[in-house]
């Protein structure tokens, strides 16, 4: 190869050289504004669910633990909600309304794997911290309601499933009592 082709070689290798850093460069500036775009999103939601308080519930209310239901599993294809209870007060319009609720949480074969009602009082939380199928179940449901969730795995924990209880692909059951939209 002459010295002309030489050049021509080294400087397309130096071309492509400065072409490919250049790339990195602004791949690494996307990066790190796509992390500080996350962070900022998880500093915002965390200060959402710590301003999310726990309401009192009414003087003298009583609330009674609900027995955990057993259903088929292949059954649960998609979210199904039943108002047990219809209430009167404050309706939930947003998926990322705060909420104090009172609930039990099963398995198709009626294991329960949470619970509000042993710890004797209610948890709040934002709707937008917790499974689909709650931020989607708990739209119109009014203070003062009791409303049961069949949950298809989906909207739950899907395939990788939560702690040793609740396994993979495995449809939820709650019953939910609204006490307070904030």
């Amino acid at each position: 190869m002459n010295k002309t082709g030489q050049r021509i070689v080294i400087g397309f290798i130096a071309f492509v050289m400065l072409v490919g850093t250049i790339g990195a460069y602004f791949m690494v500036i996307l990066q790190n504004s796509n992390q500080n775009r996350a962070q900022q999103q998880a500093q915002e939601q965390l200060a959402k669910q710590q301003s999310c308080q726990a309401a009192k519930p009414e003087e003298g209310r009583v609330f009674t633990k609900p027995e955990p239901q057993t259903f088929d599993k292949g059954s649960i294809t998609e979210l199904r909600s039943e108002d047990v209870t219809v209430g009167t007060g404050k309706e939930v319009t947003s998926p990322s309304a705060c909420v104090t609720v009172h609930y039990l949480g099963n398995t198709a074969d009626g294991t329960v794997f949470d619970n509000s009602y042993d710890r004797g009082e209610p948890i709040a939380f934002t709707l937008d911290a917790v499974i689909e199928g709650w931020k989607e179940g708990m739209i119109g449901m009014k203070e003062g309601g009791t409303r049961r969730l069949y949950i298809p795995s989906d909207k739950a924990y899907g395939e990788a499933g939560a702690g040793g209880t609740i396994g993979p692909n495995e449809p939820l059951y709650f019953s939910i009592e609204l006490i307070k939209v904030q």
